[in-house]
């Protein structure tokens, strides 16, 4: 795991814990109620979904039951004040089904809480498939 060189790459790192622990309420506190996110889709393109709890809601639509999951960060660099980039490797299992993917997240960092994040996810097809609820 990389070492953070300041606090805003410290929320970014937090924000990546929290995801591991699949600790939806700390995730939450570190999202400013007026977020602004640009997720990838299952198309590859991104949906745009504003406020804190409307962001919350795109999160509880994946299927988290039984899942073990382990997230790494083998980079993370200050673009400028406030913004953090960082890449994720995503390793999750359910039963017999597995899936290791990357993501990589554009974080505005304001008040040691994101205001904007941008995720672009490396097989979005197939962490949809893996995401979604039957």
């Amino acid at each position: 795991m990389v070492i953070a060189k300041n606090n805003n790459e410290q929320i970014a790192l937090n924000f990546v814990q929290a995801y591991s622990e699949l600790n939806m309420l700390k995730i939450k506190t570190l999202l400013a109620e007026n977020i602004v996110a640009h997720i990838t889709n299952k198309h590859a393109e991104l949906d745009t979904v504003i406020g804190r709890t409307a962001y919350m809601l795109r999160q509880a639509e994946s299927d988290i039951a039984g899942v073990e999951i382990k997230l790494t960060v083998p980079q993370i660099i200050t673009i400028n004040t406030g913004q953090v980039m960082l890449m994720v490797s995503v390793k999750v299992t359910r039963g017999e089904e597995s899936m290791h993917n990357h993501a990589a997240y554009l974080l505005m960092v304001i008040d040691h809480q994101i205001t904007e994040l941008w995720m672009v996810d490396a097989l979005p097809t197939q962490s949809n498939s893996f995401w979604k609820k039957t």
